[in-house]
């Protein structure tokens, strides 16, 4: 449990100091810069904590189709893995939003 949080609140870390340097280098408003990097934070670690979406199953058509039809499908189930760095994304971008009140 440990290591759980201690990833968490590493990639939660890693994104506020990444906001930090975009707000440094740009014109931006680091409450933005915030916005922008906990989408793209979260959007990120949950395409590579996802499985089953249609990347899986445009790439298994592919296959079925490039065998002629002799590739046996399987029935994958979406799912979605709550590593810490998605936990982490996700509270950022949740918390951006109350940036500019504190």
């Amino acid at each position: 449990m440990k290591k759980y949080l201690f990833y968490t609140l590493l990639s939660f870390l890693t994104l506020l100091l990444i906001t930090i340097g975009i707000g440094m280098v740009t014109t931006m408003h680091w409450t933005e810069a915030s916005f922008f990097v906990g989408a793209g934070g979260m959007l990120i670690s949950f395409f590579f904590s996802s499985s089953g979406d249609g990347f899986s199953r445009a790439s298994t058509a592919a296959v079925i189709e490039s065998t002629n039809g002799s590739y046996v499908q399987e029935n994958e189930k979406p799912k979605l893995s709550l590593n810490p760095f998605l936990i982490g994304a996700v509270a950022y971008f949740l918390i951006s939003f109350l940036f500019p009140y504190i």
